[in-house]
């Protein structure tokens, strides 16, 4: 692709999902604010907050005026729908989409450095961006980073792991278009669903080892953020009660949707892998190393091939 140079110009819309926020989203607001890209708009879908949401929302429009929008949610109570809900608005004319959890801190060169990532290869290519996050404690004391992935993007490998989480997602109008086409998927996570997408459409994702989120952890997120032995084997717990392969069956009926955008080398991909459902513990085992998957680390590589064994992915 051809370089470029960062364009100060870009226009940026940020798609803030909330509920309930009013502990943590002050502090998210702030590090919009003060990102080093100033062309941004802020979009925010809320399901339904009846706390203090909206006020602070409202006081943050006020301080940048004409840049925020308020909208309602669908109101199904699931944040996936509820970011694609923004994703797939062909209304929002920008050149670059960034997902916003409601309760981080983005460093303020998070937009910039997303952008620059990306630019090289355009609007109208298909490509988004994600990355590694600082783990922050409730305080938003940091205490850890994500971790760190070497292998290369690829559908392969976003078939059975989501490699970056959506608040460190960016994408370009490209990518933005390709969501909207298929815009009643219902994948188990919009993050997820991304990287799945775009890499089977043959698109490019970009993974950055430089963290430029804070990432609040919380009870219920601990086990997002893949980190420890108590998460690893909460995820254990996870796979082996069937939680992963309800993930995976529901993505794999959204990539159904999207067949008609993925590439001839994904739909063969896609194909192979779902040998995962025979009932021969040896075609399992042959139908995950066929189809090329793969983990981002050893351990994770050995619980794909223990998972196809157990038949719990």
């Amino acid at each position: 692709m051809r370089q470029e140079q960062f364009d100060p110009r870009a226009q940026v819309a940020i798609l803030l999902c909330t509920f309930q926020a009013e502990k943590f989203l002050e502090d998210q607001l702030n590090s919009i604010g003060r990102q080093t890209h100033h062309e941004w708009r802020l979009f925010v879908s809320d399901d339904g907050s009846t706390d203090a949401t909206i006020n602070i929302i409202g006081e943050f429009a006020n301080r940048f005026p004409n840049r925020v929008e308020i909208r309602n949610g669908p109101g199904a109570g699931l944040p996936t729908l509820n970011f694609l809900s923004l994703a797939c608005d062909q209304s929002l004319d920008f050149d670059y989409f960034a997902f916003c959890d409601q309760d981080d801190i983005w460093l303020p060169h998070k937009i910039e450095r997303a952008i620059t990532l990306l630019q090289p290869y355009g609007v109208g290519n298909v490509a988004a961006y994600g990355g590694r996050t600082v783990l922050v404690n409730l305080d938003g004391e940091p205490y850890g980073h994500s971790p760190l992935f070497d292998k290369r993007p690829s559908f392969q490998n976003a078939l059975v792991q989501s490699i970056a989480g959506g608040n460190t997602i960016v994408f370009n109008r490209a990518t933005r278009n390709l969501l909207a086409s298929v815009p009643d998927a219902e994948p188990a996570s919009h993050d997820w669903w991304v990287y799945q997408l775009i890499t089977g459409a043959g698109g490019r994702f970009i993974y950055d080892p430089l963290p430029t989120v804070h990432y609040r952890q919380h009870d219920n997120n601990i086990i997002g953020a893949n980190m420890g032995w108590s998460a690893r084997l909460a995820r254990g717990r996870m796979a082996l009660n069937g939680r992963f392969r309800s993930w995976r069956e529901q993505n794999v009926v959204a990539l159904r949707q999207a067949e008609p955008f993925l590439s001839a080398e994904a739909k063969d991909t896609l194909a192979t892998f779902l040998g995962v459902d025979s009932e021969r513990c040896t075609d399992r085992l042959a139908s995950v190393y066929r189809s090329g998957v793969y983990r981002q680390t050893r351990l994770g590589e050995f619980s794909l091939y223990a998972g196809a064994l157990l038949k719990c992915i």
